[in-house]
C-alpha cells in the first residue's frame, strides 16, 4: 500500500509541495502506530443483576398454559 499512496499523491497533487512530500516525508506511521492494549480485542464480560421479580431463577419458568408443547390445548 505504501507505493500505492505515494503514487496517488503525485497524480493528484494532495499533501505534495513541488514534486516532493508534504513535510519533506511520505508516511508517519512510526509516529502513528502506538501499541494497543492487551485487552483491545477481547470481550468484556458483562454482569447482570438478576431480576428481583424472577424468585432468584435465572430463567423464570412459564405457566404450564403457555408451554409450546400445549398450545393445541
Amino acid at each position: 500500500m505504501e507505493y500505492f499512496y505515494r503514487e496517488m499523491r503525485r497524480r493528484t497533487g494532495m499533501l505534495m509541495e513541488g514534486g516532493e512530500p508534504a513535510g519533506g516525508r511520505w508516511n508517519f506511521d512510526t509516529e502513528n502506530r502506538k501499541a494497543g492494549k492487551p485487552d483491545l480485542f477481547m470481550p468484556r464480560s458483562r454482569r447482570i443483576a438478576p431480576d428481583a421479580g424472577a424468585g432468584g431463577q435465572a430463567f423464570p419458568k412459564a405457566p404450564r398454559k403457555y408451554h409450546p408443547k400445549n398450545d393445541f390445548e
